[in-house]
């Protein structure tokens, strides 16, 4: 349970990475198959999976596609999340299994891909996108670190995964205030507002007479309408 709360939280950094992990785990026998996830012990599953992370490590470094991506990768990495939370709970009834496995693996995920879809769309606005490859990047490495330390020591990844769900709470939170601060800003152009604006155009390099009200121009010193005299 401990290493899938901590590969549930990686899902939200890179989707397919962890599926990939248990995958292999599966496949090579570090992990024993269960009758609810048998098909990621198939070498299909494997071999899907790993297309799939490549694709997706790429994908996330191309402009434009990547804030896409983020707006897919909310609801597919809280399923991911569940669906390995839910592979490390065999003994559990399938009603509670997957029940906490939304919660506790679920949950982690929706945190860490939601801060990192802020952070992604800051970037965006301050940037117009130039330095999303960042973003991309660090959230690479914290998805294969996390992933590499669960191998290593899932105690381990336990307590750095706690402390970085902290802190990204704190970040989603801070980034969310300054997107709200930014975007409520923008007066949008409306129709009263552009015909506020080209009445104020029209009276700055205009006026009217005083016979007819219709309006001229500076210079001129006789009404084309009624054609009296303006001054």
């Amino acid at each position: 349970m401990i290493a899938g709360f901590s590969l549930s939280a990686a899902c939200g950094f890179r989707i397919f990475l962890p599926l990939l992990c248990v995958s292999a785990a599966l496949n090579y026998g570090y992990v024993t198959p269960l009758s609810h996830i048998a098909w990621l012990a198939t070498r299909e599953a494997l071999t899907v999976l790993s297309i799939a992370t490549i694709v997706e490590l790429v994908a996330f470094y191309i402009p434009i596609i990547d804030n896409f991506l983020d707006t897919l990768a909310a609801p597919l990495s809280i399923v991911a999340g569940t669906l390995i939370m839910g592979t490390v709970l065999d003994d559990v009834d399938p009603i509670y299994r997957w029940t906490i496995g939304i919660m506790a693996g679920g949950g982690p995920a929706l945190l860490t891909q939601s801060t990192t879809s802020a952070i992604r769309l800051t970037s965006t606005s301050l940037s117009g996108g130039g330095v999303n490859f960042l973003v991309a990047t660090l959230e690479s490495i914290f998805g294969v670190g996390i992933v590499g330390l669960v191998l290593y020591s899932p105690t381990l990844a336990l307590i750095l995964v706690c402390i970085l769900l902290c802190a990204m709470a704190v970040i989603l939170f801070k980034s969310v205030k300054f997107i709200k601060r930014n975007f409520s800003n923008r007066q949008p152009i409306n129709q009263c507002n552009f015909q506020n604006s080209t009445a104020s155009n029209i009276s700055s390099s205009s006026k009217f007479c005083f016979h007819c009200g219709v309006a001229v121009s500076n210079s001129d010193l006789f009404c084309f309408m009624c054609g009296r005299n303006i001054n």
